[in-house]
């Protein structure tokens, strides 16, 4: 939230601070590129995207469109246009910040409710909610089967160090 909401900022600068707008947006795409390495290194690796990479995309894919609407700004000639173009993009941007923000937001709800309701579902509401009880037994099994012992003698060394 933070990153994207500093590239608001850019349009703080006056006509002939482009390359300063530049600077900015590009350094946040550094930003969010830099935490998205952080936070994967943090959350187990999944096949598909889950809610906080979605967040993480729509900021990248913001900062992003921000950077493109900068480009015709260095041809606007009139102080008057350019103070209107500037208020213009700044609407428009704050406003998709918002409206993306609050679809984040109502969407992580109804994910929440729905894995919710998984927890406590019977096994005829988990296949109303899609969920295959084949494939829960069968990861049963396989954790159950595998063998663990490596990791356990892995967390005993580092533990010593």
């Amino acid at each position: 939230l933070s990153a994207s909401a500093c590239a608001c900022f850019a349009f703080d600068h006056d006509s002939d601070g482009l390359g300063d707008r530049y600077s900015i947006l590009f350094t946040l795409l550094l930003t969010i590129m830099a935490s998205k390495f952080v936070i994967s290194d943090q959350v187990p690796r999944l096949p598909y995207n889950t809610l906080l990479d979605w967040y993480i995309i729509f900021n990248f894919l913001y900062i992003m469109l921000m950077t493109f609407l900068q480009t015709p700004f260095s041809h606007i000639r009139s102080d008057d246009v350019a103070d209107l173009y500037d208020m213009m993009m700044f609407a428009f941007m704050f406003g998709l910040l918002v409206c993306g923000h609050i679809a984040y937001v109502v969407h992580g709800r109804r994910a929440r409710r729905h894995e919710q309701k998984k927890l406590v579902a019977s096994s005829k509401q988990l296949k109303k909610l899609g969920v295959r009880t084949e494939e829960i037994v069968q990861i049963r099994q396989k954790f159950e089967e595998e063998d663990y012992s490596d990791d356990e003698e892995d967390t005993k060394q580092e533990d010593r160090k």
